[in-house]
């Protein structure tokens, strides 16, 4: 077969293929085009705020602010129903290393059920923390009280940015947090069997303190950055030219 027509064979095999595809990335933000609450749903009374934080790794140097009282709140993604994925966050708790008392106990919480959440007081849902006193830790919220699915105390927040990435695929939960500067591990730190939740809101949660967030993302089981027509044409024409 001629080249030429090989290479048309192979756009239109995947051209046809193309609406199968999802997009991985459900919803991503660096927050330097502000705050858009279009996007975003606020659950309580935080002050909530863009500004310049040039200590900010990688992204930045905007970062959202959420400073928060000892209450439930959280800001969660408008119309995005949260079941299977993976949620990253790049953060870091502002106030804990002058004040452990003001530790931010937070900052994801997922699968949840906001009206009930409200009318309660209390997470319906799966929350996990970062805390400088109780370590790193993962819960399950019914409105009453939140008993910790797996926990380690030896990880702590020390007010320096790092990273938690988050994985749900069924009752199975996983996550894991590294510095900054350092890489991401390949072994996830906590491990959970849960089935209580299967669906609900996604998003960012402070109980008692103030974080800084220069990054948050939520894709898919697959992650990240889906292969689009753009992307996929040089693999063809690379593919092509090798037969």
């Amino acid at each position: 077969m001629h080249g030429g027509l090989k290479f048309l064979v192979l756009l239109v095999l995947f051209l046809l293929a193309a609406p199968h595809i999802e997009g991985r990335t459900l919803f991503e933000t660096d927050f330097n085009e502000g705050f858009d609450e279009s996007k975003w749903v606020v659950l309580g009374n935080p002050k909530i705020e863009v500004v310049e934080d040039k200590t900010a790794p990688r992204h930045g140097p905007k970062v959202l602010i959420v400073d928060n009282d000892a209450s439930i709140m959280g800001i969660y993604v408008r119309d995005l129903v949260f079941e299977d994925g993976i949620i990253e966050i790049l953060w870091r708790d502002v106030d804990v290393a002058g004040n452990p008392d003001r530790d931010a106990d937070g900052p994801l919480f997922a699968r949840a059920d906001i009206e009930q959440s409200v009318q309660k007081r209390m997470w319906v849902g799966y929350v996990m923390e970062l805390d400088a006193d109780s370590g790193f830790h993962v819960n399950v919220g019914d409105g009453v009280q939140a008993p910790v699915l797996a926990i380690r105390p030896d990880l702590r927040t020390t007010g320096e940015w790092n990273w938690i990435k988050w994985r749900l695929e069924g009752e199975l939960l996983q996550l894991k947090t590294w510095d900054a500067d350092e890489p991401e591990p390949e072994e996830w730190m906590l491990e959970a069997r849960d089935n209580t939740y299967s669906s609900g809101e996604v998003g960012i949660q402070v109980w008692s303190g103030k974080i800084h967030v220069a990054f948050f993302r939520v894709t898919d089981l697959e992650g990240p950055h889906p292969v689009g027509l753009k992307g996929m044409l040089p693999i063809l024409w690379s593919e092509l030219k090798e037969r």
